[in-house]
């Protein structure tokens, strides 16, 4: 398990990553839909997820209803619409296949 030191280190390098890019392309880019996943959620948490956000918002532009859409472990505390998601998904965890 990560300690803070992880996650705050987790949450850093995605936001020098994202100014990174931002930097290396030479014309604005828009953003029409968004999609949280992978295990990063539930790594960053949802502060974490509103500091990327704030780095994102700085550098890129989002489109007029542009679709923001986060995948969950099933055993997190699911955000709100006021959080600025349009769609929530509720990951199924995979399981073995026994013989």
């Amino acid at each position: 398990m990560l300690g803070l030191e992880g996650l705050l280190d987790g949450r850093e390098a995605l936001e020098r990553e994202v100014v990174l890019v931002s930097d290396a392309i030479s014309r604005p880019v828009r953003i029409a839909r968004l999609h949280w996943g992978g295990g990063t959620p539930s790594i960053l948490g949802a502060d974490g997820l509103a500091s990327a956000m704030r780095v994102l918002r700085d550098r890129f532009i989002f489109e007029a209803g542009h679709e923001h859409a986060i995948e969950l472990d099933p055993r997190s505390r699911a955000p709100r619409k006021r959080d600025g998601y349009t769609a929530i998904f509720r990951a199924i965890p995979m399981t073995e296949d026994k013989p």
